[in-house]
Parts: C-alpha cells; sequence; structure tokens
C-alpha cells in the first residue's frame, strides 16, 4: 500500500457513480456515451497535412499536459491599469468560442479549432452530450 492512498474506492464512486464514469470519460478524454463511448473524438484534418515550424525556445516557461499547454512568460507591473485589465480579459475569457462550434445536420457539434494542430487536426466532432460531460468535469 503507497503513502496516502487506501484500498476504499472514493466517496463519489459509491455515492454517485453515474457522475464519477462522465468525470473518468472527461479525463481519459473519450466520451460517456453513446456510439463512440470509450473512444477518442473523431478528428476532421485537412488534407494534406501542412508544414509546422515549431519555434520553441527551450527556455520558455512552458508545460502541456494531455493537449492543455500554458505558457507562462506574460510578466505585468503591478501599477500598469490596463496591462492587468488586459490580462484578467484574456484568463477570465470563456472556454469555448461560439462562433468556433457549429451543430452539424447529423447531430453532432463540430468545434473547429483556432490554428490546425501539427497532426492536421483542423476540428473536433463531439456528440452535444460528451461537451457538456466535458465542461461540467473539474
Amino acid at each position: 500500500m503507497q503513502d496516502g492512498q487506501d484500498d476504499e474506492p472514493p466517496k463519489l464512486c459509491s455515492d454517485e457513480p453515474g457522475l464519477a464514469a462522465c468525470y473518468a470519460a472527461a479525463a481519459r478524454g473519450v466520451a460517456a456515451s453513446g456510439d463512440r463511448a470509450g473512444q477518442a473524438p473523431l478528428r476532421l484534418l485537412v488534407s494534406p497535412a501542412p508544414a509546422v515550424s515549431d519555434i520553441h525556445d527551450e527556455n520558455d516557461p512552458a508545460a502541456e499536459v494531455r493537449g492543455v499547454n500554458l505558457h507562462a512568460r506574460q510578466c505585468v507591473d503591478g501599477r500598469d491599469r490596463r496591462q492587468i485589465e488586459r490580462l484578467c480579459r484574456y484568463i477570465t475569457r470563456p472556454p469555448l468560442a461560439q462562433d468556433r462550434l457549429e451543430l452539424r445536420p447529423d447531430g453532432k457539434l463540430e468545434l473547429t479549432l483556432k490554428n490546425v494542430w501539427k497532426d492536421g487536426t483542423r476540428a473536433i466532432l463531439l456528440e452535444p452530450r460528451d461537451l457538456i460531460i466535458r465542461r461540467s468535469s473539474p
């Protein structure tokens, strides 16, 4: 037994098994229900794959985990109210731009990415309930 762990499942698993399953699916990046339950969302690719020039400075304070990246290079003087407001607006923006989310005729949601990923992915297809599950997960 490792320090800080026990054989008991988390309380959420016993009290709210459905919610725990939704959280687990969202954390793994897979659909919780529907035809693609347990599978990653479909990706729409551009064709052919674009050439990507990856400019990355190894001294940049950046991290990437499960496809989410954080660049912590921004520095603002505490007396610069305009820059503080700009930074606050940026970090409190909504997680999805509504103009990039489209309901398709087949009932799926197409989320067009702001930038094409290195592998050529330009959009992701999700079931509406899977989008809700992903947005409600901690």
